[in-house]
């Protein structure tokens, strides 16, 4: 039987956490911090304090017996950075490491992105980390817990990864205490809908944005990097960008909308192997969402909580008063029974007890 209870935990966090992934690693490192585990916290830093970071994790990983030791993908990528780990002696070393640590404690590696997928659909440009990538996921003695169902698919089918050392954890969400819902609505047939994250240009935020402008709803959009907004598509009465809010004023602001959305390019491997921390946040904070036909959403959502629909029909979707009342009954839902229609559970706390179960049956 395998336990989750790890005594060693290596994480690498930003001074606030905004992002995804890095909301990701804070609540883990928040979760694991209740058990006394003695963590080692990397703040990201310049190269000269990155260089000593990257001395101390690997002597510690060197030193440790018997152990659990619960480290993420993110302190290996973000300590040589994608380049550097890619070199054929670096990745040869750097796994042989690993090798030794796994056969000497438990290790469980937290993988919460693919850099190699991902830099390829999200148009990063392209590097070779699928060749640590090759050599990571071979070392037999290491488990891996995945940040998605279809992500832990992929890598299996990819890797030949023992079934038996795979494992998945998917993006949650901090409990929001939500207040009753009451009938507010301005104008009848006026949604007030939200994306909460990542503002890059490229990512189909242009196209979200140019669909929602055609209908009577208004738009809020959260998140870091959306400058450019204001500079391609002017003011506008019905879209509004409120920069880049903490966790906890963005789950604020979420509960006073009507629907979240995910406008992410559903023909993209990367984007479907996802799953999106705004997901569970738009659940969390007691509304539905409209997504685009992503593989891995679909796993765990179902109507009234979420909409699957291709980005070309949204504009008609939205603009349906049979939709609206849909979206409208699935907030209301959401606020009296919350795990009606979501087949996984999405706060933090339950998924972490779902993972020990997991791994308990092993």
């Amino acid at each position: 039987m395998t336990q989750f209870k790890p005594s060693k935990h290596v994480v690498i966090l930003p001074v606030q956490s905004t992002e995804g992934g890095s909301v990701r690693n804070a609540a883990i490192a928040t979760l694991i911090r209740k058990d006394g585990v003695d963590q080692t916290i990397l703040a990201k830093r310049p190269i000269p304090y990155r260089f000593l970071n990257l001395l101390h994790v690997l002597f510690r990983l060197l030193c440790w017996k018997g152990e659990i030791i619960f480290l993420h993908y993110g302190v290996l990528y973000s300590l040589f950075g994608a380049r550097v780990l890619a070199l054929y002696p670096v990745r040869k070393f750097v796994c042989a490491l690993l090798r030794h640590t796994a056969t000497r404690n438990q290790v469980f590696l937290e993988v919460n992105d693919l850099p190699y997928e991902q830099a390829i659909d999200l148009e990063l440009g392209k590097n070779n980390l699928h060749n640590f990538d090759r050599l990571l996921f071979s070392i037999k003695e290491l488990r891996f817990i995945f940040a998605s169902v279809e992500m832990k698919k992929y890598a299996c089918n990819l890797y030949d990864i023992n079934d038996g050392h795979a494992f998945h954890l998917v993006n949650g969400a901090w409990p929001v205490a939500i207040p009753p819902s009451v009938d507010t609505y301005r104008e009848e047939n006026c949604l007030n809908l939200v994306y909460a994250g990542t503002l890059n240009e490229g990512r189909q935020i242009e196209k979200m944005i140019s669909v929602i402008s055609a209908t009577p709803h208004k738009l809020f959009l959260l998140g870091e990097n959306g400058d450019w907004i204001i500079d391609r598509f002017g003011e506008q009465e019905r879209i509004s960008y409120l920069g880049s809010l903490s966790e906890a004023e963005a789950a604020k602001f979420i509960e006073t909308c009507d629907l979240g959305l995910i406008p992410y390019d559903d023909e993209r491997l990367y984007y479907n192997l996802c799953f999106p921390t705004k997901a569970s946040s738009y659940i969390a904070g007691g509304i539905p969402f409209l997504s685009t036909r992503l593989i891995e959403l679909r796993n765990h959502f179902s109507e009234p909580a979420a909409h699957f629909v291709c980005m070309s029909q949204w504009a008609e979707f939205l603009c349906s008063e049979e939709n609206i009342k849909k979206i409208r009954v699935g907030r209301e839902m959401l606020r009296t029974e919350p795990l009606v229609s979501v087949l996984w559970p999405i706060l933090w706390e339950d998924l972490c007890t779902a993972i020990s179960k997991s791994l308990e049956k092993r």
